[in-house]
């Protein structure tokens, strides 16, 4: 069965240690990656952990391989009849909370080499890969990423 981390400040949160977990979701796409995931865990209504809080880390294993890897985007806390739910969300959503600049941080890039590393820097969770080194086409391409 696969398993649900959650990561808070650099510390982890397996679901399983929390609660009993059931209807593991998650969806990906093409160019997307990850798009969206979901749990439930059954916990006392009354319990409060650091693992449920908004923006952390959401990662599903399957044994050592990482299938999924997302955010928080939501939590329905648990009642006495229903257990909570954790949705997320991919990580190629945050992209969209970074504009195309350059090095310098403070004017635009065509380069999407450039903006993505730059993103980075200023905190955009994602690993560096080879992006394209050529410039858009226009300015007006520029703008509209941004």
């Amino acid at each position: 069965m696969p398993e649900v981390v959650t990561t808070v400040g650099g510390v982890d949160y397996s679901l399983t240690d929390i609660g009993h977990m059931s209807g593991i979701k998650w969806s990906t796409s093409w160019p997307n990656g990850c798009e969206s995931a979901s749990v439930e865990v059954d916990i006392d209504p009354r319990a409060h952990s650091r693992a449920f809080t908004m923006g952390a880390t959401f990662t599903v294993w399957d044994g050592p391989a990482r299938v999924w890897r997302g955010y928080v985007a939501e939590f329905t806390p648990p009642t006495l009849d229903s257990p909570a739910t954790l949705h997320a969300k991919g990580l190629y959503e945050l992209g969209k909370h970074y504009l195309a600049l350059g090095a310098n941080g403070l004017s635009p890039t065509s380069t999407p080499q450039t903006a993505v590393d730059q993103a980075i820097v200023r905190g955009l969770p994602w690993t560096s890969t080879t992006l394209s080194a050529t410039p858009f086409s226009s300015a007006d391409q520029t703008v509209e990423v941004n």
